[in-house]
């Protein structure tokens, strides 16, 4: 800001750097203007030396590139394209960033995708689907059909261990309910489920099993078969 006394003059300045003279009656006084490329996301700009040219340097593979008034920025986003984003996502829209992505992260995400909206598993080879996440970016790897099977019988496994220990630690009581439904094929199914209230008094419920029911659907049946089905986990 720059003020006059004689003539009241009020001028409005934008520079790069903080200003403050002092003369006579005349006092100039801006502030930093803000960086918004996102080059800026990957290069820290150095300090100025003796040559008076400005440059700056890439924070992950130590780069260093002019960045004064004449040259601009041009370079500086073309390295930060090519080094930068080879480990961050970044959205073709915007400069904001993501956090470290992990390959390893990504995959379990989509894998747990194809369980909870129950795609089969060659989902991962469809051709338009890769498409997609190649044009997200071309590192992205998505695993195949086989590495989603033994992937989902991993986490099957891990989780009754899980179910396994919450229902030991239960200090209360467990209630089971079962569930009979026939597909369109008529095959019968049976869905066991276990309920409880724990110490904060939170109703929770977990499948403990579900399998192939053939007939006949009676109580003498059902009750034989959940009985069943309650004996084989502790066996195992």
């Amino acid at each position: 800001m720059v003020r006059m006394d004689d003539n009241d003059i009020l001028i409005s300045l934008e520079l790069e750097e903080p200003v403050v003279v002092e003369r006579g009656t005349i006092e100039v006084s801006a502030h930093k203007r803000k960086k918004t490329s996102r080059c800026w996301l990957s290069f820290k700009q150095l300090p100025v030396g003796d040559d008076q040219i400005e440059y700056a340097k890439c924070t992950k593979c130590g780069a260093v590139y002019k960045c004064d008034k004449a040259t601009g920025t041009c370079s500086l986003i073309r390295h930060h394209d090519l080094c930068y984003n080879k480990d961050i996502v970044v959205s073709p829209q915007s400069s904001t960033r993501s956090s470290k992505f992990s390959h390893e992260k990504f995959r379990e995400l989509v894998i747990e995708a194809i369980v909870r909206h129950d795609f089969p598993f060659r989902f991962v080879e469809y051709e338009e689907i890769r498409a997609v996440f190649h044009y997200i970016s071309p590192t992205l790897k998505l695993p195949c059909r086989n590495t989603v099977k033994s992937h989902i019988t991993k986490l099957f496994e891990s989780e009754k261990l899980k179910l396994h220990s919450i229902l030991s630690s239960v200090q209360g009581r467990i209630c089971l309910t079962s569930d009979l439904w026939s597909s369109q094929t008529t095959d019968g199914y049976l869905t066991l489920t276990a309920h409880w209230i724990d110490l904060e008094w939170k109703l929770h419920k977990k499948i403990i099993s579900f399998c192939r029911f053939s007939p006949p659907h009676n109580g003498i049946a059902l009750a034989k078969k959940d009985y069943y089905l309650l004996i084989i986990p502790v066996k195992t």
